[in-house]
């Protein structure tokens, strides 16, 4: 049955990945809600600058600069860590997983050299990160080998 309540995401980052997500996420809900069994709604958007113009917009009560904060509102659910780099972007999923929100990130660098650290802190607090846009070009191959597989050994 599918829930009541929307999954609130937070963005982190409203560059060319981070509008083209939110694009698909608002232009296309009712597939989206369709797949995920709920709606999903876009609760929060960290920007570095909340005056630049953008071919997206998000009223001015969700737009923030701090993406720290951003990642953990508790009214939150789901991080979509979308700004690059290791050293600001592994600070915001460690924030969101140790606010029990569960992470998705295309984020190549940051899985390369911090994975084990974010796999860790996820375990830990019982969440999860997904990842699968970082790896083999998108090509739907992580959750194939880590779910639908699970039963063989590869």
């Amino acid at each position: 049955m599918p829930e009541d309540r929307p999954l609130r995401l937070a963005l982190i980052g409203l560059g060319t990945v981070g509008t083209g997500v939110a694009r698909i996420l608002t232009d296309s809900g009712d597939r989206t809600a369709a797949r995920a069994g709920r709606a999903v709604e876009v609760a929060r958007v960290a920007v570095r600058d909340p005056r630049k113009t953008r071919d997206i917009s998000f009223p001015a009560d969700r737009l923030t600069t701090d993406p720290l904060a951003a990642a953990t509102d508790r009214d939150v659910d789901c991080v979509v860590e979308l700004i690059g780099g290791t050293t600001t972007a592994g600070e915001v999923v460690l924030a969101a997983l140790g606010s029990g929100k569960d992470v998705v990130t295309a984020n190549k660098a940051l899985i390369a050299e911090r994975g084990p650290e974010l796999f860790a802190a996820a375990r830990k607090g019982g969440r999860c990160i997904a990842f699968e846009a970082a790896v083999a070009g998108g090509v739907p191959v992580v959750a194939a080998l880590s779910q639908a597989l699970t039963g063989n050994q590869v």
